[in-house]
């Protein structure tokens, strides 16, 4: 039976082995071993900035804004030409005419549709700062838990060398 698989892939075989991965050495984190370490706020700062739900946010909240812009305005006015039974030549005659249209609303419905978008607008706002403020909590956590864990390893590591010193004195 044959198994399935995407295009352009190749299933490993006795005749076509599986790529082999690379061996996992001391090495392996020499390239960030000589950065300074992350900061807290250099963390939330990235958050801030990249972060695709607080960028969402920020776009539906310039929308409910530009909607209420446009909301406060009167409709495009409209302005066209209208001809009937034209004839050419000599005879010319038919109806013909030019029309200029323009709807008003009336009762302060401009007014109240320009609210309900800037309701929605604080609305966003509001979900904006909650995102944020969760965002920023999950990461102060995981940065702490992160933290924490790192302080343990160098805990268990000093204890490993000073075993291994007193172990020495002992023999």
């Amino acid at each position: 039976p044959q198994q399935p698989s995407m295009p352009g892939m190749q299933m490993p075989s006795a005749s076509n082995p599986a790529p082999q991965q690379p061996a996992v050495g001391p090495d392996l984190l020499a390239e960030t071993a000589g950065r300074a370490p992350l900061t807290l706020d250099a963390l939330l700062t990235v958050a801030r900035a990249h972060n695709p739900t607080l960028r969402a946010a920020q776009a539906a909240i310039a929308e409910s804004a530009g909607q209420a812009r446009q909301a406060g305005t009167l409709p495009n006015p409209v302005i066209g030409y209208e001809g009937d039974q034209i004839r050419g030549g000599s005879y010319g005659g038919g109806e013909q005419g030019a029309f200029v249209q323009q709807t008003i609303p009336l009762g302060g419905k401009l007014g109240l549709r320009r609210d309900v978008y800037r309701a929605q607008q604080r609305t966003g706002e509001a979900a904006l700062a909650t995102q944020q403020q969760r965002i920023e909590a999950d990461l102060e956590s995981s940065f702490y838990a992160a933290l924490a864990l790192q302080q343990e390893i160098d805990a268990r590591t000093q204890d490993r060398k000073s075993t291994r010193l007193n172990s020495s004195h002992i023999t």
